[in-house]
Order: C-alpha cells, then structure tokens, then sequence
C-alpha cells in the first residue's frame, strides 16, 4: 500500500565513485583475514554521523557483525550493478524518501533524485544522521513513518464507507 525507501540510491555511482576501486576497498579487511564481526565498529562509525554512540550503536554493530562474511562479499560485488533510475516512473505507491542530512554513502542530493523521479513522493532528511538514520535518530524517523501512514489512512477511502453510502433507507442495499 506504500513504500518507504531509507538512505539508498537510485543507482551505484552517481557521484563518480569507480566501481573496482569501492569493491575492492570494501573487501580489503576480508582479503585480510578479518571477519566482518571484526570490523564492524569500524565500519558502522564510518558511515553514520559522528557521535553516533550508545545502545542503538551497540545494536547496528552487532547486526553487521550477524552478516555471513561471503554474503557481504557478494552484496558488495553486485551493488555496483543497481541502477533504477527508468524504472521509478512504475512506483505508483505513496511513497516516503527519509535521508540523513550527514550519509556520504547515499547522500541527499541521491533522496532529492529518487523523490523527484517518484510521483507524488516525500522527501524527509534527518538532520545530523548519516547513512544509518533510523538507528541514529529513531524518535525522528519513527515519527516521520507514523505520519506519513497515518496521512495515508486519512487519504484513503475505507470500503465499509463506500458500502454505507449506498445503501438505500431501510438498511438494505
């Protein structure tokens, strides 16, 4: 009934990033012996903001450090081969775009051109969040989620509504 498309892109280097060299760079600690349970600290203060801290940090650690190390591999092998840009025209659902104001992984500018290329969507950038907005701000995220629902239910016309109004006096339709 809806979508909500947090701290992506609508395709792999839109900022010129070159593709062997992101590969490369992010397989570099597991060519190295290093499991991703190892680097996962590193890797999650890298991309949120800075000051991200306590028991959400805590949390985004240990789920990166869950991920099997050759799935990241073959995750990071595929990205650079996302890009939908001509076909975010299809997506005819309500559609909310939440960025944080700090990702340098999917930077606003990325939110700014999947909005613009989706009918009718939001944009909300969390001020202060980088790429891992939800974990670093969820008071903020949460509420924007809840409101956009919720205008998506004042918006649409519930069905047992629809019936009532045709019914005719009497009770029977």
């Amino acid at each position: 009934a809806s979508l909500t498309l947090t701290d992506t892109s609508p395709a792999f280097g839109l900022d010129g990033t070159d593709r062997d060299e992101w590969i490369a760079s992010r397989l570099a600690p597991l060519a190295a012996g290093a499991s991703l349970a190892d680097i996962a600290p590193a890797v999650v203060a890298a991309i949120a903001a800075p000051g991200f801290a306590g028991t959400e940090f805590d949390a985004s650690v240990a789920a990166f450090g869950r991920i099997h190390d050759d799935a990241f591999a073959a995750a990071c092998r595929a990205l650079p081969d996302h890009d939908v840009r001509d076909r975010l025209h299809e997506i005819t659902a309500p559609t909310l775009v939440v960025v944080g104001s700090l990702d340098t992984e999917t930077p606003p500018s990325y939110a700014r051109f999947l909005a613009d290329a989706i009918a009718g969507a939001r944009l909300e950038i969390i001020d202060g969040a980088g790429h891992l907005a939800p974990a670093e701000d969820p008071a903020t995220f949460n509420r924007l989620l809840a409101d956009f629902l919720d205008e998506i239910e004042r918006c649409q016309t519930p069905a047992t509504a629809t019936r009532a109004s045709t019914r005719r006096p009497g009770g029977t339709s």
